[in-house]
């Protein structure tokens, strides 16, 4: 280490310390607080000014008291995290969207004349689909159990086909209802 380093560095954290110092002097109310602030400001500017000088003739028992220390760059760390933590928060969030409209579409199908009971299940689209269609839903499938005194099981299946199509502005092609049956006994 050159003294013109050494000099440059502890003037430079003289500089700084003593800017501090000024600014908590100000900031501090009288007192026993602002004494031992005193001592505690007046130890680190000795110690910046000394450790520069203690470098010269030890590198390896100087003592610093480096204010200026240079980040570590681990920018491109930071951006893959948090491209991982968006990719969670958007797969949470596409589930929870699903299972919101599955409940919402449940309830709307179940308000359907003939309808007994339902299930809904909706796959959702890719991102390329979804910016085309302008909403996120791939398919959306529906179970039901219906009363047949209420009308046929295929009418009834097609009414709701339409119902949810109309409802939520999808194509019927995108409505898949099937209805279920059960056996006797």
């Amino acid at each position: 280490m050159l003294l013109v380093d050494v000099v440059s560095a502890v003037a430079r954290q003289a500089l700084v310390l003593c800017g501090l110092t000024l600014f908590l002097e100000v900031l501090l109310p009288q007192g026993g607080m602002k004494k031992t602030a005193r001592l505690v400001m007046g130890l680190l500017v000795l110690g910046a000014l000394l450790g520069p000088v203690a470098a010269l003739y030890d590198e390896g028992l100087a003592l610093t008291a480096e204010i200026f220390v240079p980040p570590q760059d681990n920018t491109e760390e930071i951006i893959m995290a948090g491209g991982r933590l968006a990719g969670q928060a958007a797969d949470e969030a596409a589930e929870s969207l699903a299972a919101d409209i599955e409940r919402q579409l449940s309830k709307f199908v179940a308000l359907q004349d003939g309808v007994t009971d339902c299930e809904v299940q909706i796959q959702l689209a890719s991102e390329d689909l979804a910016a085309d269609w302008g909403h996120n839903w791939g398919r959306v499938t529906i179970l039901l159990s219906v009363d047949e005194r209420q009308g046929g099981a295929a009418e009834i299946a097609a009414k709701v086909r339409q119902s949810v199509a109309a409802f939520y502005d999808l194509s019927e092609a995108e409505v898949r209802v099937s209805v279920a049956e059960y056996g006797d006994g």
